[in-house]
């Protein structure tokens, strides 16, 4: 994929020769038979999106549960979040969240937050792979700081505050209506006009 090569260059292959973890496809993440095969075995349980899990998945892990969101939580949770922030010109909601798993969409307490930088020549797909990056990256900065501290630092999202969007809201006229905006530059413009100091 061009857009992937012209953001990440050779560190994607570079990486994949020091992998030591094979993924393994899981088809239902909350059955019985999975959460047995894991139950106290690891001391993280780490995610980046998916299903809503269930509270047997999430404790399993010894110390915690923590997922990667595409949002900026409190403010947009669910799916499509990156998308959902650029079809409202919300730019101060492209970002990610570290926070600990909850049987609630990206509700769980946060860990750490981060916006994502958008530069003129961005598509729809390269914003959400920038954001995925950065996740990836504040995601192993969060372990790391708790390493050191020996605790994490936790957040709780108020209550009711924020939208929470579904995967099935997101229709073919609205995704069209994103991609256009993006390649019109109203995207970079509003992101520029948001970072005004």
């Amino acid at each position: 994929n061009n857009i992937e090569r012209k953001l990440f260059g050779t560190s994607l292959s570079s990486l994949k020769k020091h992998s030591h973890i094979s993924p393994i496809l899981i088809d239902n993440p909350s059955s019985n038979d999975f959460i047995g095969s894991i139950n106290d075995k690891y001391d993280f349980i780490l995610t980046s999106g998916g299903p809503l899990y269930s509270k047997e998945l999430i404790d399993s892990a010894k110390i915690a549960s923590i997922n990667v969101h595409s949002g900026y939580s409190p403010d947009i949770k669910g799916g499509n979040s990156t998308n959902w922030a650029l079809y409202f010109r919300k730019m101060e909601w492209v970002g990610v969240t570290i926070h600990l798993l909850s049987t609630g969409a990206d509700d769980g307490p946060i860990l750490n937050r981060s916006l994502t930088v958008i530069d003129e020549d961005d598509t729809n797909e390269s914003i959400f792979l920038k954001t995925y990056a950065l996740g990836t990256e504040l995601m192993i900065s969060t372990l790391r700081d708790s390493f050191d501290q020996g605790y994490f630092t936790c957040y709780n999202q108020p209550k009711y505050y924020g939208n929470t969007y579904r995967s099935y809201d997101w229709t073919p006229a609205i995704k069209f209506s994103v991609w256009l905006d993006v390649l019109l530059g109203n995207t970079f413009r509003e992101y520029k006009r948001m970072r005004r100091f």
